[in-house]
């Protein structure tokens, strides 16, 4: 099996685990966003084609698991995605210090936009700053991530 063919079932089964400890885990009663991180992987290693449609897929199932509208996690992810593939161009040098700064701004990005979808569409699903410390909390829990996760050309 190449490292290629060996990428997808490990990614599946990253995904399926993401899924399953967002909602076994919860500390000071924020929940992770753990599904950021197969989402900024593809997005950073395999472009915004593969990655946007990736964040999308994932978007979609997160929202029809959580019971509520179909939009804002398909939004959130998809654009984590775009944001992540953006970050990998040839101006920037790769180190692990912009990996984690990349990863707590495409976490806290995801939450942001989810939310001021929901907000649009449907109700406020929270206090505004109430939200945004939650967001501060997933965003610094997903950053420890970027440190190990990189882009292709940099392996």
């Amino acid at each position: 099996m190449t490292k290629k063919q060996s990428e997808k079932p490990f990614l599946a089964f990253l995904t399926v685990l993401c899924f399953v400890l967002e909602t076994k885990l919860e500390a000071l009663g924020i929940r992770p966003n753990l599904t950021v991180l197969p989402v900024y992987y593809v997005g950073l290693r395999h472009g915004p084609g593969k990655g946007v449609l990736f964040g999308a897929l994932i978007g979609i199932i997160a929202d029809s698991l959580s019971g509520g509208i179909l939009g804002p996690n398909l939004l959130g992810k998809g654009s984590a995605a775009l944001l992540a593939s953006t970050i990998t161009g040839s101006y920037l040098n790769w180190t692990p210090v912009l990996g984690a700064i990349g990863l707590f701004v495409i976490t806290w990005a995801d939450g942001i936009i989810s939310l001021a979808a929901l907000s649009v569409f449907a109700e406020t699903p929270a206090i505004i700053s109430v939200a945004a410390m939650a967001m501060l909390g997933q965003a610094t829990v997903n950053c420890v991530a970027g440190v190990f996760i990189r882009p292709k050309h940099e392996e």
